[in-house]
Parts: structure tokens; sequence; C-alpha cells
């Protein structure tokens, strides 16, 4: 008796394996859909600046990020679903290394509260990585992950598959606000 509750102690499964998000997974130019919003990644960018005039307010005037490594640049079209999301806790999987989405980008982004559900907008994430990691095979299988809180236990998150392998890094790309894309269908 004691070896037949020995086992069955030993391939329970723990609290954290309960109690963990359920993923909801799909590839670029595909809509990825999860109770709280909709994605669909429509490419991506490499560069060494980004030109972030646009975010020009009071109390920040950078115009232009750059980096000692590369910025990975991520477009895409987000819809909250049924109540307004905060994606600021976006990140970019590569090789099981997370990078988090900067929050530097012209006002309103993607990473901002996405506002009413049922509008879809159309904008850029903006990660920065090393650019040692894009010439490995795990840039080929990045991951976007979209989770729109910290604690998603028990919730869903898209994530969506991104090749970035083979893509040129530019010296400098124009990031726009995000604004409102045409209903998809």
């Amino acid at each position: 008796m004691l070896a037949i509750a020995a086992v069955a102690v030993g391939t329970a499964p723990t609290s954290e394996k309960l109690t963990e998000p359920f993923y909801v997974a799909g590839a670029a130019n595909q809509a990825v859909e999860t109770r709280t919003l909709s994605v669909e990644v429509q490419g991506a960018r490499l560069a060494k600046a980004l030109d972030v005039t646009a975010r020009q307010t009071l109390t920040f005037s950078l115009e232009v990020l750059e980096t000692e490594q590369t910025w990975v640049i991520v477009d895409a079209v987000v819809e909250a679903r049924r109540v307004n999301v905060s994606l600021d806790n976006t990140r970019l999987r590569i090789d099981e290394v997370e990078y988090r989405a900067t929050e530097f980008l012209p006002s309103p982004s993607l990473v901002d509260s996405l506002g009413d559900p049922g509008i879809p907008l159309s904008g850029s994430f903006a990660f920065e990585v090393p650019t040692a990691v894009l010439e490995l095979d795990g840039a080929a299988h990045a991951e976007l992950i979209l989770r729109s809180i910290l604690s998603s236990q028990l919730d869903d998150i898209a994530v969506v598959s991104v090749d970035l392998s083979g893509l040129t890094v530019s010296d400098v790309e124009v990031i726009e606000s995000a604004e409102i894309a045409e209903a998809r269908e």
C-alpha cells in the first residue's frame, strides 16, 4: 500500500503545474485568439536604432533609441475581446530567454492599454536583444508571448512563432503610434 501511495505522490502534478497558464500557440500571419485578446503578427524587422520622434512629450524628448545590441520590431494587429487589457508584460522568447518589450514607443502603443473591445490596433512591439542571439538557430523559432497580466495562473496566453532568421539589420526603423486597424473578418 505504501508503494502505491509513493507512486501516486511521485507522479501527481505540482500545484504550479495545476495552475499554470494555457498557451494558445499560432504563427505569424495567423489570428491567435485567447479569452482576452486576438493578435495577428504581420512581420518582424531588425534595426540598430529606433526613430521614436512621435514619442515627444513634456518629459521625454529622445528622438532616436540607439543600442549596442539589436532592436527586434514585431508588427502586429491586436484587439481586446471583452475588456481593455494592458500588454506591458509582453515578452519575446529566443532559446528559452525572455526579453521584455520596451515602453519607450510613441503613444498610444501596443504595450499601453488596448482600449475598448472590438477595436483592433495596428502597431509594433520592440525588444532590445543581444546581436549574437539572432545568429543562433533559436532565432528561427522566436516566440512573441502576450501576457495581459503579470500573474497569469489559470489564464490563457497567446504565443506566436516569429522567424527572425535571415532578416537584414537596418540602421534606423521608424516606429509610429499604434492606430486603429481595419476590422478583421
